[in-house]
């Protein structure tokens, strides 16, 4: 994987802290667990534009203010750069505002939010009021173009104020910092004299000010402290801060350090007795997790950040902010102690002992593959439980759950039903329901597009009406057919005469939904005639993916026997377009040859729908004969596909036929209309036997004729099953996954 951070400073910076630390260290981290990492990051006097600093591309542009922001966006646009898997935007008070222009997966990186310390810019008067007061009021808006932005922080405390500026709670995930050690060959013992440092920037916002004022208190109560103050200061505010300590009487006292190595830090935090933390507001308070290991204490205000990294009488205590004697008491009163120094000392070593880097590497890591994975969004007005639901949901829950094996996340919008959850896992796919299942669902489509995503591919199910797709989802599409309606609109349930109205509407616009909207979009089909279809209606053949449905057989155990009376059975849901009041009537054309038979009809269908089929069956004397079964489990459907000598499928229109290799897998034989579907699924005069549509007398004698001449009926029954057993789910599945990863490498 390809990652780029956006950082306003790297490493190398000289005024590069704690926040730079932490990432570099995650960004060496993600180059040890296998993939590049690139830092964008601002320019300063004397720096190489391209460097690798332990395995991590460092590419620097523009200034550190606002610069670098502008630069990083006019970089990622039109850059000479391999394209990155991930981007993550780094917050220094001001962002890189990622969502605007950056389209694959991001990550948002949050030491602290800025809140009070704007007020506490380094620039000069008037301009830091100015800038001040701006950053504090338009912050939390900021956050505004971050709520759909997962993000990792350092603390508790950086995940409140995230909270508090509206980042929901889900996309907030806790990373506490690790701990990387450069200890001195010989590890020092502690100084004679009473010894407190000050360890960060020299700036206003880290207190360094308030950390004088300390030291002055200390100095007047006891002339035998001495102040250490380590860390990078520089231009008119450091010299402010040493003229301070000569007003107050304590240059002799305090040793200004500079900029020292990691070596030399944990050295003289090992010899110093307590660190005094005196910063506004931190991420999390790293240096004091640096001097617990070494068994140095710390003093610090209580506020964010430190009141994660300092536990009360366990590694040091907290004072309220900016109490500089409540600070200077509690310095004194734990020096002076010897034996809180001494249980300090032993709990700071053991608290701070808990952190490292590896573990936190390993944690980012994670979260990074976890976020990596592809999301895939299937819009789809049935799903699996709908009492309507058919085949082509049956094929779509294999497909979905076979790419979340695979390491994809699935969701799964479609309409609600009476009874139904809103939300469920089924087979690891998250099923969202909402709308009803006609056009309701299609308009609450966008909105959970917009409202859950952002996604690496939208799969758009076609059911004569598709959703639209083109018109509001920016990710990858690919649409997903089983077959187009044509005349199926006029056999549409609705009574008369309202049923003309949409299949008028259904006729006229269908076929320009695909040219108007659809050229463009890969599709997934399931056979031959419906790509047929697709290419009559303008959609480009390069553009048309077939895979044939695979198949979950439950044989019978032991495997059932054909039933002594002839036996034709109907499967399927009871519906006008799938042709069960034709297979009632082919039932009554065998009737007129042969009384020797039976007839199962088994299938789900809507209960005023079902009586008027049963009241047909009456009308042409065939109570006796035929026996309607409902819904069935899938073992007692292919119990009956096995004991049925021939199955009828008068279906008008498939996609490809699912049933009729399920009747073939066990060795039953197909009667069917020459249509679209069921000419791709059954072989003419091998599996079974394709007949001209309504020709209810011809399905009939073929039937016969097939049945009555055991040789050619058992030689049928072994073409059956040697077909039926092409087909398989692992195949399907594993195909669908190819075209998947197809699709999102832009190969369309």
């Amino acid at each position: 994987m390809n990652i780029l951070i956006l950082s306003w400073r790297d490493i190398t910076h000289p005024l590069a802290g704690g926040a730079e630390r932490v990432m570099h260290t995650h960004a060496q981290g993600w180059v040890k667990g296998g993939h590049k990492v690139t830092i964008f990051t601002s320019y300063f006097q004397g720096a190489k534009k391209n460097e690798n600093i332990d395995g991590v591309e460092i590419k620097r542009k523009g200034f550190e203010l606002l610069g670098v922001q502008i630069a990083a966006f006019w970089w990622y646009l039109f850059g000479n750069h391999p394209k990155f898997d991930f981007v993550i935007d780094q917050f220094h008070g001001i962002p890189f505002f990622s969502p605007f222009y950056v389209r694959t997966k991001k990550i948002a990186v949050l030491q602290e939010v800025a809140k009070e310390v704007w007020l506490l810019n380094h620039l000069n008067p008037p301009l830091n009021i100015i800038i001040g007061h701006l950053g504090k009021f338009i912050e939390p808006y900021i956050f505004l173009f971050y709520k759909k932005v997962p993000f990792i922080v350092g603390s508790g405390s950086a995940k409140e104020d995230l909270l508090d500026f509206g980042i929901p709670g889900k996309n907030i995930t806790i990373i506490p910092h690790g701990l990387s050690v450069t200890l001195p060959s010989k590890f020092p013992d502690k100084e004679r004299k009473k010894t407190v440092i000050y360890l960060g920037a020299l700036t206003r916002d880290k207190g360094i000010e308030e950390a004088i004022y300390v030291f002055a208190n200390l100095a007047r109560k006891n002339r035998n402290y001495q102040f250490w103050v380590v860390g990078k200061g520089n231009g008119k505010y450091f010299d402010y801060i040493k003229s301070l300590a000569g007003k107050l009487g304590i240059s002799k006292n305090i040793k200004f350090w500079g900029y020292v190595t990691e070596e030399k830090k944990f050295e003289l935090l090992s010899r110093a007795h307590v660190l005094i933390h005196t910063s506004a507001r931190e991420g999390w308070g790293l240096t004091v997790i640096e001097a617990g290991f070494v068994g140095t204490p710390t003093i610090g205000f209580n506020v964010a950040g430190l009141k994660d990294s300092i536990k009360q009488n366990v590694n040091g205590f907290l004072v309220p902010y900016k109490d500089v004697s409540e600070m200077s008491q509690k310095v004194k009163k734990l020096i002076d102690s010897k034996s809180l120094m001494r249980k300090l000392t032993v709990s700071s070593k053991k608290y701070s002992s808990q952190f490292s880097w590896n573990k936190s590497c390993s944690q980012s890591l994670s979260f990074i593959n976890d976020k990596a994975k592809k999301t895939i969004l299937i819009l789809n007005w049935k799903d699996i439980k709908h009492p309507e639901a058919g085949g082509a949901e049956r094929v779509t829950l294999e497909y979905a759950r076979f790419w979340v094996k695979n390491g994809f996340i699935v969701n799964w919008f479609t309409s609600s039903f009476k009874g139904a959850r809103k939300e469920e896992i089924i087979d690891g796919v998250k099923v969202v329901r909402s709308g009803n299942q006609i056009f309701g669902v299609h308009l609450a489509a966008p909105f959970y597009y917009w409202k859950s995503g952002p996604y690496d591919l939208v799969i758009d199910q076609f059911h004569g009406i598709p959703f639209f797709t083109p018109l509001f989802v920016r990710a990858k599409k690919l649409a997903f057919i089983h077959e187009v309606a044509k005349e199926v609109w006029k056999l549409n349930p609705w009574p008369k005469p309202f049923n003309l109205a949409p299949y008028i509407f259904g006729s006229l616009f269908e076929p320009l939904i695909f040219k108007i909207f659809y050229t463009k979009i890969p599709f997934l089909t399931v056979s031959e005639s419906t790509k047929n279809d697709l290419l009559n209606w303008g959609i480009n053949s390069k553009n048309i993916n077939i895979i044939y449905n695979g198949v979950n057989v439950i044989k019978p155990d032991p495997f059932s026997e054909k039933e002594e009376r002839k036996t034709a059975i109907f499967l399927g849901a009871l519906t006008l377009d799938k042709g069960v009041e034709d297979a009632i009537d082919v039932f009554s054309e065998i009737m007129k040859y042969d009384q020797n038979w039976q007839f199962w009809i088994v299938g789900k269908g809507d209960r005023k729908y079902c009586n008027k089929l049963k009241i047909v069956s009456s009308r042409l004397g065939l109570d006796s004969k035929i026996k309607f079964w409902g819904f069935v489990a899938e073992a007692k459907k292919f119990e009956l596909l096995a004991r049925a000598h021939i199955m009828v499928n008068p279906s008008i229109r498939e996609g490809w036929g699912l049933v009729n290799i399920e009747a073939n897998a066990m060795g039953t034989p197909v009667i069917a209309y020459d249509v679209s579907g069921s000419r791709d699924s059954v072989i003419n005069n091998k599996t079974g036997i394709l007949i001209k549509l309504k020709d209810f007398n011809l399905m009939a004698k073929s039937t016969l004729e097939l049945v009555n001449n055991k040789t050619y009926y058992d030689k049928t029954r072994g073409n059956c099953i040697t077909w039926a057993n092409k087909f398989s789910w692992e195949k399907s599945s594993a195909e669908s996954l190819a075209l998947l990863r197809k699709v999102l490498r832009n190969n369309y």
